[in-house]
Formats: C-alpha cells, sequence, structure tokens
C-alpha cells in the first residue's frame, strides 16, 4: 500500500525591537519533525552586516553585506561552507541608476567550476521589484510583478529592502513576495533561441488581510495548477 507524505513546516522569527535576529525553520513529515534550519543576522549602524545560515544536515552558509554611503546594497558575498572552507562562493556587484534600474552582475565560483550571470531589475517608487531580466546562453528570462497597496509581512524590517528577497537569502522558504508590498501576479518567461525551450508561467497570490493592513493568509496558485496556503501570526 502507498502512503501519502505530508511535508509541512513552520517558521518562527526572533525580533529586537524592529532589527531581525533569527528566523528558524522546522520541516514535518507526516507531523514528525524531519530538518530544521536557522539564520542568525548581525547589524552595524542599522544595517544587515552578515548573516549565518546552519541546518541540521551541518550544512552552513554566510551571506556578507556591503553598502555605498546612502545605506544601498552595492556587494553581496554568499559562501557555502564544506569542511570548514569556503568551497562554494558567489559575489554579486550591484549599481543603481536615476530611473529605478538595478544590475546585478554575479559571480560565482564551484570547486570545477565558475561563472558570471547579469540581471536587469526595475523598482517602483515604493522600492518593489516590478521588473527582472537576464540572459543565460540562447536564452532570455524576464519576470513581471504587480503588487497591492497593503503591507508586506517584513516592510518594517530595519537595515532590509527588497533586494533581500531577490538573492537566495530570503526572510522566508514560503512564496511571499514583496518586501514593501505583497505581490498579486508574477509571470515569467523563457525566449529562446531554440523555440522548443521557450517557457511561460504565471503565479497569482489572493489575501486575506488584518486590521492594520498585513496578510493573515495567503493563497497562491501556480499555472492553475499548484495551490500554496501561507499562515501568518503576528505577536
Amino acid at each position: 500500500m502507498i502512503q501519502n507524505l505530508l511535508i509541512s513546516y513552520e517558521e518562527n522569527f526572533t525580533y529586537d525591537e524592529n532589527k531581525i535576529v533569527e528566523r528558524l525553520r522546522t520541516y514535518y513529515a507526516n507531523g514528525s519533525v524531519s530538518y530544521t534550519s536557522k539564520i542568525s543576522f548581525f547589524y552595524a549602524n542599522d544595517l544587515i552586516l552578515r548573516a549565518d545560515y546552519y541546518d541540521s544536515y551541518d550544512n552552513s552558509h554566510t551571506w556578507s553585506f556591503q553598502y555605498d554611503s546612502q545605506g544601498r546594497l552595492t556587494v553581496v558575498e554568499d559562501c557555502y561552507y564544506y569542511n570548514g572552507n569556503c568551497s562554494e562562493k558567489t559575489t554579486s556587484s550591484i549599481s543603481y541608476n536615476s530611473k529605478g534600474t538595478v544590475s546585478i552582475t554575479e559571480t560565482y565560483r564551484f570547486s570545477n567550476d565558475g561563472g558570471e550571470d547579469i540581471f536587469q531589475l526595475e523598482l517602483d517608487n515604493q522600492g518593489n521589484i516590478v521588473d527582472s531580466f537576464s540572459q543565460d546562453g540562447g536564452c532570455e528570462d524576464s519576470s513581471s510583478l504587480d503588487y497591492d497597496n497593503n503591507n508586506s509581512p517584513f516592510k518594517n524590517i530595519i537595515g532590509a529592502n527588497s533586494l533581500f528577497v531577490f538573492f537566495e537569502l530570503s526572510f522566508t522558504h514560503a512564496p511571499i513576495i514583496g518586501f514593501y508590498n505583497n505581490a498579486l501576479r508574477i509571470q515569467n518567461k523563457t525566449v529562446c533561441d531554440n523555440s522548443s525551450d521557450n517557457y511561460s508561467d504565471t503565479s497569482s497570490f489572493l489575501y486575506d488581510y488584518n486590521q492594520e493592513g498585513y496578510p493573515r493568509n495567503i493563497v497562491v496558485t501556480e499555472s492553475g495548477r499548484y495551490t500554496t496556503t501561507i499562515s501568518l501570526e503576528y505577536n
């Protein structure tokens, strides 16, 4: 007899006033704990300077952040440690222009490989990412995002912005998109020289808000096929 496996997870966030201190994630398989992970955040001058990741499989990451004189994120370094050494490293350099466009050059180094990716992001006047574009070989990837006017659950975290969500270091594993407001729809498209590799999908988000305008329940539907339900509690 085949038994269905129910997978779920819970995330708990610790704050020092409006500074995020720790995120603890616990995975469950049929109600039993199967895996845990933790990220600890460290500040300097009200900016997140470093974040350390550990999990119950002995994996560890360290993200470090650099900023310009306006407090804007300019460099992100991500090290994956194996046997105490930084065996995989990604360095992202970020530049800005006056039109709200952000350019990110991501250089990665693995034990036997390396390369570079370039991304273009466009921000709205609230600082939300509304468009992204990148090229990979013979393919062009683009995303377009629409938002509501309500508060994202992470809006008031000191020293953070929407770019933190863009990198692998997002505050949550759940598909909660948007740092200032909440995404209503994401359209992803891949157009390749070989048209058989073309791809597109759309994710839609339905919210139930509390009296303060923060989401307390989110239903995410991906391309009309997969649905994720997220429940949020605030203390």
